[in-house]
C-alpha cells in the first residue's frame, strides 16, 4: 500500500497535480501522501463566530495558512504555517503562532460537506461537540460567512 502511495505521490507531483513538496517545512510523511481530491474546493478564506470574537482562517493554493482571532479590542492572535488534504481532513502543521494561539494550536481539520458547502471543524471541536451538536454552528468555520 505505501508503495502504491509513493508511485501515486510521484505520478501526481510529475504531472504538476500533486501537492508542493520543494518545501522544506512539509513533513516526509506528508511530502508522500498526496491529496486525494484537488486541494481548489477548500482553498480560500473561512469564518468562525461565536459572538464576541471571530476566527479568520485561509488555505491558499501554495499549501500554505493563516489564521487570526478578532474581537472588540482588536486583534488577539495569529498562526500560520502549512497545510495538505488527506481525504476529509486538512492536515496542518504550524510554522508561526503569536498571543491567543500560542497556547491554542488550531490542529488538524475536519471537512464537512451541507448543502453543497463547505464547512471546516477543528477535530478538537468535533471531539467536544459530539455530545452537543445543536452548538456545531458557533464552532465551524463556513466560507459562506466570508464571501
Amino acid at each position: 500500500m505505501r508503495l502504491i502511495a509513493i508511485a501515486f505521490a510521484l505520478t501526481s507531483t510529475i504531472s504538476g497535480c500533486g501537492s508542493p513538496i520543494e518545501s522544506s517545512s512539509y513533513s516526509e510523511t506528508t511530502k508522500l501522501a498526496a491529496p486525494e481530491t484537488p486541494t481548489d474546493d477548500v482553498v480560500g478564506t473561512y469564518c468562525q463566530s461565536g459572538g464576541f470574537d471571530a476566527q479568520f482562517l485561509t488555505l491558499k493554493k501554495d499549501g500554505t495558512f493563516t489564521c487570526e482571532i478578532e474581537g472588540c479590542l482588536g486583534n488577539y492572535g495569529s498562526t500560520s504555517g502549512t497545510w495538505a488534504r488527506l481525504g476529509d481532513r486538512i492536515s496542518v502543521t504550524t510554522i508561526e503562532s503569536r498571543d491567543f494561539y500560542s497556547d491554542n494550536a488550531i490542529g488538524d481539520i475536519k471537512i464537512l460537506s451541507d448543502d453543497g458547502k463547505v464547512r471546516l471543524l477543528t477535530e478538537a471541536d468535533a471531539d467536544r461537540l459530539k455530545n452537543q451538536p445543536d452548538l456545531l454552528q458557533y464552532f465551524y468555520f463556513d466560507r459562506s460567512k466570508t464571501e
